[in-house]
């Protein structure tokens, strides 16, 4: 959650005076473009690092924990933590995002309302996954999603009635979407590539990889993960800019 922290807070606080100044003009469309703008900065952000890093999750665990009492077993356990974990990331940081705009209008009683029942209703899902469909430790992680999801609705739904019910969530649906395809992209490229960088270092050496040779591996796929995420959505632009200057040349 550190690192969800610090990208929150390199991508969010910069909009906050932007906020409150649309705010103190009751520029509400304008507000509501910008939020839907920093929306879509955040998940690009975050998007390519979770894609990446659920793909790699074995082996960087396998890397940076995997020695002594810490087997291989207990690496596919927290692998598995992880996953339910990043399910839940991009829920937090929107999350920040709207929090955010509820302190540009001086508000901080809502968000801490929220809060609050986000906390218990994180205790009784807890509960609830554990010792009733007895998921296990894995349900704990679910139940953080979970309730980050349920809290950003309750948020977004609030936030609407501010500013007199304009929120155009569907404009996001598209890019939504399109997001969602890069990370398909990047997962696949990082777990193909790991998988072949592998094999090479196995084939050259003969011999079971070091943790720094694994390491190469994981940096190296890592790499490329990253590259295929964003290569869709420079493609997507460079396009949607030529046809827009096509269609202005013929004006």
């Amino acid at each position: 959650m550190a690192p969800l922290g610090l990208l929150s807070s390199i991508v969010i606080l910069p909009l906050l005076p932007t906020f409150s100044g649309l705010i103190k003009t009751e520029s509400w469309p304008t507000l509501i473009e910008k939020i839907n703008r920093g929306v879509l900065l955040c998940m690009v952000v975050l998007l390519p690092i979770i894609s990446v890093m659920s793909s790699l999750a074995d082996p960087i665990i396998h890397v940076l924990f995997e020695r002594y009492a810490f087997d291989s077993s207990a690496s596919a356990l927290v692998s598995s933590l992880y996953l339910f974990y990043s399910l839940g990331s991009p829920f937090l940081i929107v999350r920040e995002l709207v929090v955010a705009v509820f302190y540009a209008f001086g508000d901080g009683l809502r968000p801490f309302l929220v809060s609050i029942g986000a906390i218990a209703l994180n205790a009784i899902l807890d509960w609830f996954f554990v010792h009733r469909l007895h998921i296990g430790v894995q349900g704990l992680a679910l139940s953080t999603s979970l309730t980050a999801a349920l809290s950003l609705i309750t948020l977004i739904h609030l936030l609407r009635r501010k500013v007199g019910g304009l929120f155009l969530l569907h404009e996001l649906i598209s890019p939504g979407l399109f997001l969602c395809f890069c990370c398909v992209i990047s997962s696949f490229v990082s777990s193909f590539s790991y998988e072949n960088i592998s094999k090479i270092f196995l084939s050259e050496f003969m011999t079971r990889l070091s943790r720094i040779q694994e390491l190469y591996c994981i940096v190296s796929a890592a790499a490329l993960g990253i590259i295929g995420f964003f290569a869709p959505l420079v493609l997507v632009l460079y396009f949607s800019r030529y046809k827009l200057e096509h269609n202005n040349n013929l004006k």
